[in-house]
């Protein structure tokens, strides 16, 4: 699917004012203040504009990626119980296998000295038309014991990670009340224009 062309006019405003401004120094005077804001008006109004002009495009575009992701999950609804289920059989028949091997081959250790050892064919544990993959799943299931870990350098600091959205929902909440050991808050300012279109 090809896309749309951006008007031009859009493009050459926002590539005059990035090469007017993209290395600039410090606001100088006035005069220089009042052409920055002009600028970042500018740069404002070009980027709603840009966003309107891919918003339907996007909007259909996600329609059609939600369609698809539909048929996806309708088509797997059945087959992916019964695979999950087939999965869990085999890897318990392959252990029972393995299981069964390794009784063998104790119990033929175990046995009077010049015993024939038992052959362990029915217990053979390749694998014929797949192989396995083990996968390691952690589960977090004690929390606190797994900060304590951390904190007494056990387990590495990596094991945790701050959830940002957490920690600025609770600085709104409760402002200047929040107080969170190890954590700081800073304000990020963006200036907004009101130039329309």
């Amino acid at each position: 699917m090809a896309l749309p062309a951006i008007p031009d006019s859009i493009t050459q405003n926002i590539q005059g004012v990035v090469e007017a401004w993209d290395e600039s120094p410090a606001l100088q005077g006035l005069t220089h203040y009042k052409s920055a804001v002009e600028a970042l008006s500018v740069l404002q109004l070009m980027r709603r504009e840009i966003e309107s002009f891919f918003r339907e495009l996007k909007r259909t575009a996600n329609d059609h990626r939600k369609a698809l992701i539909d048929k996806e999950k309708a088509l797997l609804a059945d087959a992916k119980p019964v695979e999950q289920h087939l999965n869990d059989l085999i890897v318990s028949f392959d252990h029972a296998r393995e299981d069964a091997a390794r009784d063998a081959a104790v119990q033929a250790l175990e046995g009077p000295s010049g015993a024939m050892v038992m052959s362990t064919s029915d217990f053979d544990v390749a694998s014929d038309g797949y192989h396995t993959i083990p996968t390691i799943v952690p589960m977090v299931e004690d929390k606190i014991a797994l900060v304590l870990a951390v904190s007494e350098g056990r387990i590495s600091l990596d094991a945790l990670t701050p959830n940002l959205s957490f920690l600025r929902k609770l600085k709104e909440e409760h402002g200047d009340l929040a107080d969170v050991p190890g954590v700081t808050f800073s304000i990020k300012t963006t200036v907004v224009t009101h130039r329309e279109k």
